[in-house]
């Protein structure tokens, strides 16, 4: 299936163009596939859940096995789903903190943190794939194999990201800051923010890669060569983002301040603020948000040939030659 490796933005990076032989035996015959599964957390969470993928692949061999032909294409769903908290780097700051507010010498800054702002955040998708081989194979005589393989692949993606969450530490005015002597401060958050936050992330990608080599074996020599061109996009349309949360309307009674649960912050609310974050419908619109699309597209092109000779206990001697273009475009509108 196309994955991250096959996407359009990693063609400019590393292109692996190495395919099986439409005349080995391990794609010969005919061979069909059905998969189905479940995502556990999509279920435990009420979401689409169902995993369904389905692969044709064909493969033939003339009678005088100087022709051969391989197809191959497959297609898959997968419905996937995530939580996680998130933290702003601007939203923290140092429990104890020097008349500069940076973490004071000889105390951890890591351990020293203090949050003033805690997002949970749940993303769902589903994703849609569709690829496609075609190889074919001559050998106009035995010395000489000439193969033709071309590759398609596509892929759909619907997500939606969405984040509930308390945040503060936007300026000083939401710490306190109380003397302890020494020039110390403990501070502590004491003003937050109901937010909720809306995101979309459509991707749409697809990939064309084609080659054409040729491999000539006589005795200790052989001779391969290969031309090879490949074109990738990688693209994120309608992209939207929403913001909702007002510094009056959705402010709670005080600031940020966790407990832990197995190495992870839960908020400790009283039961105004929870139920502030529980409405998030009733919140009003502060950032009326944006839309922006993203477009990207790698395309490679190129050839190699390589040379050997097997001298036996003599060692081998090669020599080879690459020549490769790529070029990568980027636009967001």
């Amino acid at each position: 299936m196309l994955g991250a490796g096959r996407s359009g933005e990693a063609i400019a990076g590393q292109l692996n163009i190495d395919h099986a032989s439409p005349f080995d035996d391990t794609v010969q015959g005919t061979a069909a596939t059905l998969s189905t599964g479940l995502d556990d957390l999509s279920v435990r969470l009420g979401q689409d859940a169902d995993r369904l993928g389905a692969r044709l692949s064909i493969g033939k061999r003339t009678s005088g096995q100087n022709l051969a032909v391989y197809v191959s294409a497959a297609v898959a769903r997968t419905p996937f789903t995530n939580i996680e908290q998130t933290f702003q780097s601007g939203n923290l700051g140092f429990a104890v903190a020097d008349a500069n507010g940076s973490n004071p010498n000889g105390i951890d800054a890591a351990s020293n943190l203090r949050l003033a702002s805690v997002n949970v955040q749940a993303t769902h998708g589903i994703s849609h794939d569709i690829d496609a081989d075609v190889g074919i194979g001559w050998h106009p005589e035995p010395r000489l194999t000439i193969l033709a393989r071309f590759t398609g692949a596509w892929r759909i993606i619907h997500q939606d990201i969405y984040q509930i969450g308390a945040q503060g530490g936007r300026s000083p005015a939401y710490f306190t800051r109380s003397p302890m002597g020494d020039g110390l401060y403990d501070v502590r958050s004491t003003r937050s923010e109901a937010h909720y936050w809306f995101q979309t992330n459509p991707e749409r990608d697809r990939l064309g890669l084609g080659q054409l080599s040729a491999s000539w074996h006589d005795g200790p020599l052989l001779i391969q060569a290969r031309l090879f061109a490949a074109e990738g996009h990688t693209d994120r349309p309608d992209h939207i983002e929403m913001s909702f949360w007002s510094p009056d309307a959705t402010r709670l009674s005080g600031g940020v301040t966790p407990l832990y649960r197995k190495g992870l912050p839960i908020l400790r609310l009283g039961p105004g603020d929870a139920a502030i974050l529980a409405d998030p419908a009733s919140y009003p619109i502060h950032n009326e948000g944006e839309r922006a699309s993203e477009y990207s597209r790698d395309r490679r092109i190129g050839g190699d040939i390589d040379a050997r000779f097997d001298r036996g206990e003599r060692g081998t001697f090669s020599l080879g030659a690459t020549l490769l273009r790529s070029d990568r475009r980027r636009s967001t509108e």
